[in-house]
């Protein structure tokens, strides 16, 4: 059995780092995720040295990284996708595939984007983990879930996410604004050791 135990952020800015944690606790067991996984996830990302925020350079090079490095027990991939491929028709996910998950980019307020972890498709809602506090906010699109709904604590009209405007809580933007990280389980596999990748570099 999956450890459900997903991760708040603790601060206003780890939403990148805690949403990758997510998406890794989702598809492995605790007992067969590297600790060296989890290093990885919080060297790479919050990376933007005056708010200390993740980009998505950044979220680029994690998942090259993840891409690289296996254990005989840990694999996955990872997939960018970016712009008007960022459309969730059931495509993606599946309530009944518990192999993959992903990272999505979404609008968070007026000033803010977000990253959540979108678990699977259902019907007409997109399932997913939002590593923020609860906000005291309501909306006929969205709504905060009990906490024994299979791991997610948000879901959100397909429709409403699929929107391509940048204005409201929860919607993945235009075309130019849409990122979406798919993560993969594969199959053991052969260790083979991971390349170096240096760090995106920001001008404070």
């Amino acid at each position: 059995m999956k450890n459900k135990c997903y991760r708040e952020q603790i601060t206003e800015h780890d939403c990148g780092p805690t949403a990758f944690v997510n998406a890794l606790i989702y598809l492995f067991n605790r007992d067969k995720i590297p600790a060296e996984v989890v290093r990885r996830v919080y060297e790479y990302t919050m990376d933007w040295p005056k708010s200390g925020s993740t980009s998505i350079v950044a979220m680029k090079m994690l998942a090259n990284w993840l891409n690289l490095y296996k254990t005989k027990k840990f694999s996955i991939s990872c997939e960018v996708i970016e712009g008007k491929d960022v459309i969730f028709k059931k495509k993606f996910l599946t309530q009944e595939d518990h192999s993959s998950c992903g990272i999505l980019f979404v609008k968070f307020d007026r000033n803010h984007w977000h990253f959540i972890t979108f678990l699977f498709e259902k019907d007409d809602f997109a399932y997913c983990f939002d590593p923020y506090p609860r906000l005291k906010l309501k909306s006929d699109s969205w709504e905060w879930m009990p906490e024994d709904s299979d791991g997610c604590n948000l879901k959100i009209n397909l429709d409403y996410l699929n929107t391509k405007r940048s204005d409201k809580p929860f919607r993945a933007g235009k075309s130019e604004d849409r990122f979406f990280v798919l993560i993969k389980r594969r199959s053991k596999c052969k260790t083979r050791n991971s390349k170096q990748i240096t760090r995106p570099q920001h001008n404070n």
